[in-house]
């Protein structure tokens, strides 16, 4: 018989060694999510997910205010994501303040 897509997905990551990199991304979509019912809509909007790596989830902010914002939050993300991912997850957020958001760059930054 066949076997869904879901059901082969984790096996192969586990398989291939990608797990991590699939746990990743599921958290880091994850915080999209839980920003949109947590944060302000333009806070939700100037932050993101930087990285996530040994249980530790980098957040970033275009600027000083929405990193407080962030920090203001930190505890109600933290909770989500370990309601979803379990306690082990994430053992702590950290938060940075950048300049771009990931995609972005400036015009003086680009050689033409």
């Amino acid at each position: 018989m066949w076997d869904s897509i879901q059901n082969l997905l984790p096996k192969a990551a586990g398989k291939y060694n990608f797990a991590k990199a699939l746990k990743a991304i599921e958290i880091c979509k994850q915080y999209k999510k839980i920003a949109g019912e947590t944060l302000p809509p333009a806070a939700a909007e100037s932050t993101f997910p930087k990285s996530y790596k040994d249980a530790v989830l980098t957040l970033g902010a275009l600027n000083s205010a929405w990193a407080q914002q962030l920090q203001m939050n930190k505890h109600r993300i933290h909770r989500a994501l370990a309601e979803k991912f379990g306690s082990r997850a994430i053992k702590k957020i950290k938060i940075e303040i950048t300049e771009n958001m990931p995609g972005e760059h400036h015009a003086e930054n680009t050689e033409i």
